[in-house]
């Protein structure tokens, strides 16, 4: 189907059910491909996440990772209760959601399961073994199909929802291959789920074309990929590709080390002296740590947030990392690539969500959007709301009619129109931390977001940008006990903030920006004492013998490892 085919096809299916709008009031249609017999209007596009909600916005349903559970909460117009805490196997990542039946679906990492929850009996009805530390999953628009995508297997397995068997697994291609974590898969507003493309991203970009391991640690060496799937057969399509963003807005002094024929030539062993940096040579990043995909419901887009990577040093706290945000055409495949397109807000494609921050003089106080981790769009698509790990905030981004991007900050000193809501400073609520999956309401009103470390789900009133309701997903650890330690300890590595607001300079960066997970980044890093690979923390101490710990090169350039 070509793209011309493609609209015309999305389009006379809207027409035929009213308005977009009476589409996207229902989120998930009949239980199988064709099943129009069923007095259901056709599914939408639909995103993995750690949250989800009904399709009548009754229920949410979250993942507790460190509880091995799942929980389900009642909702009412952002009154949110929880009705039960349900085990699932080990470290859950991801879930989703029927309708009919209520069902949810839980990718669990550890475990290497998809686990089926018949949710009005409160119990896992079926554990299936799929690939190797699943962590997305993510239903067909009609119900039909579920998807997994199986991380460390680089793979992506198909369920039947009536059998909940497996009709087949297939490999990341080659080219791709690396680490799938998020998926997303498209709606043509029909019953037919077999005429859809499934989206896979990769979490860890790739040296992008002609670049070799020569050019390792420049900060355009590498690409985001997205891999590509007919829902028919899941037979693969080509590549999305997302290229390094040229200019992040914040100068440097220089590469430490320069290859030829990249964007900072004017590094190298003449650069400046790293400690007294003279900031005056562009920057760029490449999207790393792909986090969630976010379908536009009416554009024809699909919205990518990463963590881009500037390993090129010298090292800064603002040109070594940016949350960045990408767009691709969902029916051709291909980035959608723009220059800035005002000369009063930071418009372009790709976006640096930190592009102006530092200019905005209404928004107090400065905190960088380092860490994207979920997104999510109102169904009319007139907003999408990101939630920022790193600073514990939701920001909201908006497009133009070709949709381009921008979080509406300036591009000189003054006041902007950033609309940015502090999850911690919720009054009488708990304090969301380390936010990692936010969902929105059918009526776009409220916006519902999974605490990691605080372990809760708080309601944003997107119209007053004010937490209204918040809800404990999981207990947290007891008062005084080991486990209370460790879990303060999470909260240093995965927020800038910390307590206190103790850590880094206006919340730019965390451990886990370049150790996701505790793991690594998988990249090389120029730091000025030469160049060091991010090690993942749990290959730091022999696992049989935790007193055993390895030499890390320690070499007083850094205070710490």
């Amino acid at each position: 189907m070509n793209d011309v085919q493609f609209r015309l096809r999305t389009l006379v299916a809207l027409a035929a059910v009213g308005t977009a709008g009476a589409v996207l009031a229902a989120a998930c249609g009949g239980s199988g491909a064709g099943n129009a017999a069923v007095n259901r209007t056709p599914g939408v596009a639909q995103s993995s996440a750690p949250i989800v909600r009904s399709a009548d916005d009754t229920t949410l349903v979250a993942v507790n990772s460190e509880s091995d559970s799942i929980s389900v909460f009642s909702n009412d117009a952002g009154n949110i209760t929880r009705t039960a805490e349900i085990a699932v196997g080990r470290d859950p990542q991801s879930v989703a959601l029927s309708t009919h039946p209520r069902r949810a679906y839980v990718a669990c990492s550890d475990s290497g399961t998809l686990d089926v929850v018949e949710l009005d009996a409160r119990r896992v009805i079926r554990s299936i073994e799929v690939g190797r530390e699943p962590r997305a999953v993510v239903l067909s628009p009609n119900e039909s199909r579920v998807y997994v995508a199986n991380s460390v297997s680089n793979s992506v397995t198909e369920i039947d929802t009536n059998s909940m068997r497996i009709l087949r697994t297939v490999a990341i291609p080659e080219s791709v291959d690396s680490q799938p974590r998020a998926l997303a898969v498209t709606s043509d507003g029909d019953f037919d789920d077999t005429d859809e493309r499934l989206f896979a991203a990769c979490f860890f970009a790739v040296p992008r074309p002609p670049r070799t391991g020569l050019d390792e640690a420049q900060d355009d060496q590498r690409e985001g990929r997205v891999a590509v799937f007919t829902t028919a057969d899941l037979a693969p399509q080509p590549t999305v590709t997302l290229e390094p963003l040229d200019d992040v807005n914040f100068n440097s002094n220089g590469s430490v080390i320069d290859f030829v024929g990249t964007i900072n030539g004017a590094g190298g062993v003449n650069a400046p002296d790293p400690a007294n940096p003279a900031a005056s040579t562009p920057s760029s990043a490449f999207p790393n740590q792909l986090a969630s995909l976010a379908i536009h419901p009416t554009n024809g887009k699909c919205y990518v947030v990463s963590t881009g990577a500037q390993p090129n040093g010298p090292f800064a706290f603002n040109t070594n990392a940016q949350g960045l945000a990408s767009v691709f055409d969902v029916a051709t495949g291909f980035e959608v690539v723009s220059p800035e397109r005002s000369n009063v807000v930071h418009q372009r494609a790709p976006l640096n969500l930190d592009s102006g921050l530092k200019q905005d003089t209404a928004t107090n106080p400065v905190l960088f959007h380092t860490l994207p981790t979920g997104m999510a769009w109102t169904p009319d698509g007139s907003e999408a709301w990101i939630c920022i790990q790193n600073s514990d905030v939701l920001v909201r981004l908006v497009v133009d009619v070709d949709g381009i991007p921008t979080v509406n900050a300036p591009i000189i000193n003054g006041g902007s129109s950033i609309r940015r809501v502090d999850l911690q400073s919720a009054r009488g609520q708990i304090a969301c931390k380390a936010p990692q999956g936010v969902v929105i309401d059918r009526a776009g009103q409220h916006a519902f977001v999974l605490g990691f470390v605080s372990r809760s789900v708080s309601v944003v009133d997107l119209a007053t940008s004010e937490i209204v309701d918040s809800e404990a997903s999981s207990a947290q650890p007891p008062v005084g006990s080991l486990d209370e330690k460790i879990n303060l300890g999470k909260e240093l590595f995965h927020s800038s903030r910390g307590p206190d607001g103790r850590m880094a300079q206006e919340s730019w960066g965390t451990c886990s920006v370049c150790h996701p997970n505790g793991l690594t980044d998988g990249l090389t890093w120029m730091f000025d004492a030469g160049p060091r690979q991010t090690i993942p923390l749990d290959g730091m101490f022999d696992h049989a013998n935790l007193a055993d710990q390895r030499i890390l090169n320690w070499s007083a350039v850094r205070d710490e490892n």
